[in-house]
């Protein structure tokens, strides 16, 4: 037997709808009042302590999804040369400037040279402009250093020589002694200057993602 229930009464939607209303209505100013309170504190940061603070939050969504779906490649966009730029850095820093080549992050190198070009790092663009045709040149793309690595397990730690053998080791020497000469501090402190001068763009995206 099917147990039908009773029509709901009029009067009792009027309730459920004000309810509703009301968590809505609670919700919206809660969110607003968030969003408020991250404005005021993103204002009261200067352009380095922004830049630190976009440092962590690029890997967080919704910012994460810009790197996620393509659209940090978009290097007209301040938070899109911001996020390249950051994990270049952070890339190079770690794991040096082959893994950055190899890499999620390699597979936008061209937009890291436009990037670099954006802040005025002219000649930290030409080296790795330069760096990226070595190594395309040479058969090193990013898609082939990927393939080399479909073989490994997931998580597994090895190093750039164990994982693709000596096939490149003229290119690698080349690339590493490019890539010595290039200034991280100048690259920071123009990043810092960029960010400071687009905040107006970067501030609401940094606010509205929840932090």
């Amino acid at each position: 037997m099917i147990h039908r229930l009773a029509p709901t009464d009029a009067g009792d939607n009027h309730v459920v709808h004000r309810r509703t209303a009301s968590r809505i209505y609670k919700w919206n100013t809660h969110w607003r009042s968030s969003v408020t309170t991250a404005v005021i504190r993103l204002k009261s940061m200067d352009a380095s302590e922004l830049l630190d603070e976009l440092s962590v939050r690029i890997y967080e969504p919704p910012l994460s999804l810009l790197r996620e779906d393509g659209r940090i490649s978009d290097v007209s966009q301040p938070i899109s040369v911001a996020m390249l730029l950051i994990d270049y850095d952070t890339e190079c820093s770690m794991n040096g400037i082959l893994n950055f080549l190899g890499n999620s992050t390699g597979a936008y190198s061209r937009q890291t040279v436009l990037a670099l070009r954006r802040i005025g790092c002219g000649d930290h663009a030409d080296t790795l402009h330069e760096i990226c045709r070595i190594a395309t040149d040479a058969g090193m793309t990013h898609s082939a250093i990927q393939e080399d690595r479909a073989s490994l397990t997931e998580f597994s730690v090895t190093s750039f020589d164990d994982t693709h053998g000596s096939k490149w080791d003229d290119v690698t020497a080349r690339i590493q002694a490019l890539h010595d000469d290039v200034d991280f501090a100048d690259l920071y402190d123009r990043l810092t200057s960029f960010v400071g001068a687009n905040r107006h763009s970067i501030e609401p995206m940094l606010a509205h993602s929840g932090g």
